[in-house]
């Protein structure tokens, strides 16, 4: 918290220049005018992910991507949690920025994958596999 408020508090000062500058043999008038117009530009997710390159973008789709039933990450041997089928957002970004429609069908079949464990409360079924170190919830 300290550090963002450090720079903050340097920007500001950064944006200041000298109004007046008045020099005596007594009294030094330091009159500083701030710009603190901060330059607001707002862009979509899509708009971001475009510009990052090609590489980076490929990587979206690789990274974490899902099994012939949907399954990502640690749902891929067995259904763990839905946590795990969060790499959804970065596949689906992959398919809306290059247009690819075998992406999008991948993002279609992990959000019905996710679904398929939801509980009718809308909360999702939990299921810790027996072999790992996973504290119980």
């Amino acid at each position: 918290m300290k550090n963002i408020i450090l720079i903050l508090l340097f920007f500001m000062i950064a944006s200041c220049h000298k109004k007046n500058e008045q020099v005596t043999a007594v009294i030094i008038d330091d009159n500083y005018q701030c710009q603190t117009n901060a330059i607001i530009q707002f862009k979509t997710q899509n708009e971001i992910t475009a510009l990052f390159d090609n590489i980076i973008i490929e990587k979206l789709d690789s990274s974490n991507a899902p099994n012939i039933n949907g399954a990502m990450s640690n749902n891929i041997n067995a259904y763990f949690s839905v946590r795990f089928q969060m790499g959804i957002s970065n596949l689906a970004d992959y398919a809306i920025d290059i247009q690819n429609t075998i992406a999008l069908e991948k993002v279609i079949k992990s959000i019905e994958y996710s679904f398929q464990y939801q509980l009718a409360n809308g909360d999702f079924q939990l299921v810790i596999p027996p072999n790992t170190n996973y504290p119980t919830p």
